[in-house]
């Protein structure tokens, strides 16, 4: 049986072993008898309060038909009987190749040590529902695994890293760099007016006017961060390798010693490939994204790099991703020059199981209210829906029971459940189908330095958003519809046939055939 998530990994097992606790609890208490004394009050009752025909006989032979459907409907419908092993249930990303093969109890999550005293290896699980559960999610993922395309979504990508954190001493390092470099470059910049021809080829290589907005400007870095130095030692340049002239001044007149840091450029500042303040942003993007390999995800700026050599939108054709991520954890979607803030990058990742189960919900609600505004809060919703999916899996199964005792045995009840557990399962295909279109959408629409859409199709962007619930609403409308009125079928089925023995009983009269198949109709 394979989900779509790891917290579904734990909804359907744990639902199926609290539907077995609650049947047992049932039988123990004789609730699950209920509907048996019902039907023989039922049928010994009504027959009598007509005046026609032998109600000895009709009340026997409606018993007789009930109490053997009522037998199927709990042999392979209600009873547990089928074996769920932990090892049943599975979960692979279908596009993360490689991905070790989640279970329960070895997800890689921390939901293995959350819900470890509630995993027992002793579930047992009803016939239908389990041979069910077993084709539709068969059914489901070869749909995805089929039709669906594998795409890197860069509003995905940029939703990680924007809730990455900055470590407090490297937000102590961006806002230096943004005083002591990007500001003053940029005022140079905007005083000098310089030549056009001097870095115009660079303006087109690295996205246009954009690169000026943000303090790893190419631009920049081209006419001045090699003449500006930090203003103060930087930690992780050694002084020897660069030193400053006045300090070495100080330092041989003794006013000072000679300190352990240096003072490199602008320039050095921010692309030294060890302590340069873009390659520790990167890594510290990378390590806050989930290096687990049961999700089988590349380093997030190999995504991104794989993402810049699809992409069919005019970034600059030498614009890096390491470039993209710096630039969307550093500044709001917007871009505003100097506006660098790191209130974005301040999502505590590691915040224990209920901040994480806690941040979905919180997100939900932002989304709604910011999605006309802000594309990138619409990759919440990856996040979201599978949890909504999952927890209503699980009342699903927690419930049936009951909803079976209630409904008295009866076989439109059980295909009524069936269709409705299908339904859930199958929303994993159309919401990967829509996130299929969402991601040719975001992909050649979003501009990831700027957050903004590049064409004039938000509105139809948003629509795909608003879909994420409506087509599954629609589409559980439609089937549960459609379960009710096949096990009404059934149902009505079963009357017919007791109100043909009712008729046979009574040698045909049309009249007392008309009455006992109204009677029958309050099997339905």
């Amino acid at each position: 049986m394979t989900v779509s998530s790891p917290l579904e990994l734990y909804t359907v097992y744990l639902g199926w072993r609290q539907y077995d606790v609650i049947w047992q609890a049932c039988i123990q208490f004789g609730l699950a008898w209920v509907p048996f004394l019902g039907l023989f009050v039922e049928n010994l009752t009504k027959p009598f309060e007509t005046p026609f025909g032998n109600g000895t006989e009709t009340s026997f032979r409606r018993v007789f038909i009930e109490l053997l459907l009522m037998c199927v409907v709990i042999m392979f419908c209600v009873y547990p009987w089928m074996s769920l092993q932990t090892s049943d249930v599975t979960y692979t990303p279908y596009c993360a190749k490689g991905a070790t093969q989640s279970t329960v109890g070895n997800s890689g999550t921390t939901y293995d040590n959350v819900f470890a005293s509630a995993v027992q290896d002793n579930v047992k699980v009803p016939g239908l529902f389990g041979l069910m559960m077993n084709w539709t999610s068969g059914f489901t993922n070869a749909l995805i695994a089929g039709s669906i395309p594998c795409e890197s979504s860069i509003t995905h990508l940029m939703h990680q890293v924007i809730t990455s954190r900055l470590t407090p001493d490297l937000q102590q390092q961006v806002t230096r760099f943004n005083n002591e470099c990007y500001l003053k470059a940029r005022s140079n910049f905007d005083s000098q007016n310089p030549d056009l021809d001097t870095y115009q080829s660079t303006l087109k290589a690295y996205g246009g006017e954009s690169d000026l907005n943000w303090m790893g400007s190419h631009v920049l870095r081209q006419l001045y961060y090699s003449n500006i130095y930090a203003e103060a030692p930087v930690t992780g340049f050694s002084y020897s390798a660069f030193p400053s002239t006045y300090v070495n001044d100080a330092v041989q007149k003794g006013e000072m010693t000679q300190p352990e840091w240096g003072y490199p450029t602008c320039e050095q500042w921010w692309t030294d490939s060890q302590h340069g303040l873009e390659s520790q942003i990167v890594s510290q993007v990378d390590k806050a994204t989930p290096q687990n390999p049961h999700l089988g995800a590349l380093p997030l700026s190999d995504q991104v790099q794989n993402w810049l050599r699809e992409a069919h939108i005019t970034l600059g054709n030498s614009t890096t991703s390491d470039d993209i991520i710096a630039r969307g954890l550093l500044y709001d979607t917007k871009g505003d020059y100097g506006g660098f803030t790191t209130g974005q990058a301040s999502v505590d990742t590691d915040s224990g199981v209920s901040g994480a189960m806690a941040k979905p919900f919180v997100e939900l609600g932002q989304t709604l209210h910011q999605f006309t505004q802000n594309s990138f809060k619409r990759a919440a919703l990856s996040q979201i829906l599978p949890i909504i999916q999952a927890l209503a899996i699980f009342f699903l199964l927690v419930f049936s029971p009951l909803i079976q005792i209630f409904g008295r045995y009866r076989l439109g009840v059980s295909i009524s459940l069936c269709f409705m557990l299908m339904s859930l399962i199958f929303l994993n295909y159309i919401w990967a189908l829509l996130g299929y279109l969402q991601t040719g959408l975001d992909n050649s629409l979003l501009d990831p330095t700027t957050g903004d859409l590049l064409g004039q199709n938000s509105t139809l962007n948003n629509f795909m958003t608003v879909m994420y619930f409506a087509a599954p609403a629609l589409y559980m409308t439609l089937m549960g519809a459609a379960g009710i009125k096949i096990g009404a079928a059934f149902n009505g089925f079963m009357g017919d046939g007791a109100s043909f023995a009712t008729q046979a009983g009574n040698e045909g009269s049309g009249t007392i055939g008309a009455v006992t198949k109204v009677v029958s109709m309050g099997l339905k």
